[in-house]
């Protein structure tokens, strides 16, 4: 399902754990800990997934799965919430059936972290369920807020949860949900939190985006396509838009969203790892550390911001009610607020590839449509014999919500003197027939795997926090007033007039 990225990504000096299924057919047992369980992320997105990955016969025999939420209800009573949830893909009975056998719901809360014996006392009896075996890997995923995540760690050493068995060579490992932290300070005291219980090649920062095929492509058609790199820089390309723009609203979500924004929400991680993937210097080896060290280059290269440069920079904005679409105090349920449901950012990356082009990246909710897209806009050569006729060459890779690499190109129309700018398109599900997996899928193989490739370092969190503080800490309603916009639009007009002042416009589909 993965060759082709595989081996790509595939050093011969690397040498990858086997997954739970090893070599020689044996079954590794293991125990896969979902906490914040009945959330919206587990309900939508990793349960949903786990079943997808057991129709696909991905997961062993001895593969369990504990789901550890604070509602104090039953395995049925967990699986009846799945059921209403209405996420669930459609499979057979019998894998229903399997996959119903393999979970335990668990109640547990951080708020009090002696119920974590409980987990204990679930995890033991599922240990104990396969005859000739002593020991389980152990898998903790905390799709929760990161406040959580030190009381957690600590909760799970304090239960003896975090023990490793020497003689069977089990591992331990945990898997962190996004954001991590909420600031550059935060980041820093978390990381230093978890490497109390945890060493770095057991700690897995995930972003869903680098789960998704597309995303992942980026790589190879960087890196594989020789012709790419000799016009990959600021002598061709006149300028990066990073766009993940949405039209639903904030959902259910709430206060959490409030107490976040566009900009941390969504900037912070999707749009700085997909700038830090197409913008980076090609990695020495194909190693994890190789790739992470440099995306973690890259995002020490952003120019950082200050009270003066916010202005002409930094658009954010906050939906407005629009026909029968509410705003965003309206969703919020409250009379004010000053959060930003949009934000528009120009920047550049100091280094001798990148100096002087401009980035654009922005991100909003309650659109006029969902798209996520990269844009390498080249520069336009005046001097060509059909300059008149001609317009600059597009790089366009759609991330959502079709997956699709477009390259515009000037083409003569048939019968006439004129240039038309054509698509050259590559689909992946007209090219491959089929339908990519779930972007969690590859998340959760990679982490089974011990395949950090795809997963966030703690050098690279903070990096990626301390360009995001240089906004947060120096914007305010004076140098940087919310705009209104109307639900269903394409964003306030001065995200427009942000990207003319260069005399381009934002691609728009």
């Amino acid at each position: 399902m993965y060759k082709g990225y595989n081996e790509f990504m595939l050093d011969k000096d690397i040498k990858l754990k086997p997954h739970i299924h090893d070599l020689s057919g044996q079954i590794s047992p293991a125990v896969f800990t979902v906490f914040g369980a009945t959330g919206d992320l587990s309900l939508r997105y990793i349960m949903p997934t786990l079943l997808h990955m057991d129709n696909e016969n991905l997961l062993s025999d001895g593969f369990k799965i504990v789901a550890a939420g604070r509602r104090d209800i039953t395995d049925a009573g967990y699986f009846k919430l799945l059921d209403e949830a209405g996420f669930l893909p459609t499979v057979p009975a019998s894998v229903l059936s399997r996959f119903k056998s393999r979970c335990k719901y668990v109640s547990a809360s951080f708020e009090e972290p002696e119920t974590f014996s409980k987990l204990k006392e679930a995890i033991d009896i599922l240990e104990s369920d396969v005859s000739g075996h002593i020991c389980y890997d152990r898998f903790y995923y905390f799709a929760v807020a990161p406040k959580y995540f030190s009381i957690g760690a600590r909760a799970l050493h304090e239960q003896g949860l975090l023990s490793i068995c020497p003689k069977h060579k089990k591992t331990i490992r945990i898997m962190l949900e996004k954001p991590f932290g909420a600031d550059a300070k935060s980041a820093a005291a978390l990381n230093k939190d978890l490497h109390k219980y945890f060493t770095e090649d057991q700690i897995y920062r995930a972003d869903h985006y680098l789960g998704k095929e597309t995303v992942q492509n980026i790589l190879v058609l960087r890196f594989a396509n020789e012709f790419l790199e000799p016009i990959w820089n600021k002598k061709y390309i006149d300028h990066i838009e990073v766009s993940v723009l949405e039209s639903d609203g904030i959902g259910k979500r709430g206060k959490t969203y409030d107490s976040v924004g566009a900009l941390k929400d969504v900037v912070q991680n999707h749009i700085l790892q997909l700038l830090a993937l197409i913008t980076m210097e090609k990695p020495k080896n194909a190693s994890a550390e190789a790739l992470r060290d440099s995306k973690t280059t890259i995002l020490k290269s952003l120019v950082k911001f200050t009270s003066q440069t916010i202005p002409k920079n930094i658009v954010r904005g906050q939906y407005q009610t629009s026909g029968n679409k509410s705003s965003y105090l309206e969703d919020l349920e409250e009379n004010k607020s000053d959060t930003e449901t949009y934000v528009a950012v120009k920047t550049q990356i100091k280094n001798s590839r990148w100096s002087g082009v401009p980035i654009y990246l922005r991100t909003g909710k309650r659109l006029v449509s969902r798209i996520a897209e990269i844009s390498i806009h080249f520069k336009e050569d005046k001097n060509n014999v059909f300059a008149k006729n001609t317009a600059a060459n597009v790089l366009s890779i759609y991330l959502q919500p079709e997956e699709i690499v477009s390259l515009q190109v000037n083409s003569k129309i048939p019968g006439t003197a004129g240039i038309h700018q054509a698509n050259m398109i590559f689909d992946y599900a007209q090219q491959f027939e089929s339908d990519t997996p779930p972007a969690y899928e590859k998340l959760f193989l990679d982490f089974f795997n011990g395949d950090q490739r795809l997963f966030i370092r703690s050098d690279e969190a903070e990096a990626s926090w301390k360009f995001i503080d240089s906004i947060t800490n120096n914007w305010n309603i004076k140098n940087s007033p919310i705009q209104k916009y109307s639900s269903g639009s394409e964003g306030p007009s001065a995200s427009e007039k942000l990207i003319k002042s260069d005399s381009r416009s934002w691609r728009t589909k």
